[in-house]
């Protein structure tokens, strides 16, 4: 950050001097400084994760839509009722999750007579991790899931979930109750 900072001045030193050229070194200390508070961040979001689980992190107890439940009792009584873009779906034999993506891909007529069973990504194409997961492997999964969650899955069962800002607010939290030092 300090080479950033002098980079800077320098340029800016030359620029004021008349030298339209230190307009570069200025440039690439702007650049050295955005990249050197972005390396920080993530020592702060590593530290903060450091030997901590799926299990430690996820949103337990999730609401979960009925197996057999029509689209329009998943909006009136799912969508429209808790602040979630996604509720698990769950039967004896068959889990999955049902998105809002997913249910505005279906025009509103069918809503009545189609079932979430049949809009659900089944479990296996989902992105998911055990509980004892160390939050390396979340993180991993969430970079590489498009939807930007991760389902905590255990026997086959479906425990938890873990979003984007699951861990933000992990890592703030900590933070505000200085938990972990930045190593």
């Amino acid at each position: 950050t300090f080479i950033a900072m002098g980079l800077i001045a320098l340029g800016l030193f030359f620029v004021f001097a008349g030298d339209p050229g230190g307009l570069w070194m200025a440039a690439i200390g702007w650049f050295l400084m955005q990249a050197a508070a972005q390396e920080a961040r993530a020592v702060v979001v590593r530290s903060a994760l450091e030997d901590v689980t799926a299990a430690d992190l996820m949103s337990p107890d999730l609401v979960s839509i009925p197996f057999e439940s029509s689209i329009a009792e998943a909006v009136d009584d799912f969508f429209l009722r808790y602040d979630h873009s996604a509720f698990p779906v769950v039967s004896e034999d068959r889990s999955g999750l049902l998105t809002l993506r997913a249910v505005r891909q279906i025009p509103r007529d069918y809503w009545d007579v189609r079932q979430v069973w049949s809009a659900m990504t089944d479990i296996a194409d989902l992105a998911t991790v055990a509980p004892n997961a160390p939050m390396t492997e979340v993180l991993a999964q969430l970079r590489e899931d498009a939807e930007s969650r991760v389902l905590v899955v255990e026997d086959g069962r479906i425990v938890g979930i873990i979003t984007p800002r699951d861990v933000a607010r992990w890592v703030r939290r900590v933070g505000e109750l200085g938990l972990r030092e930045t190593r």
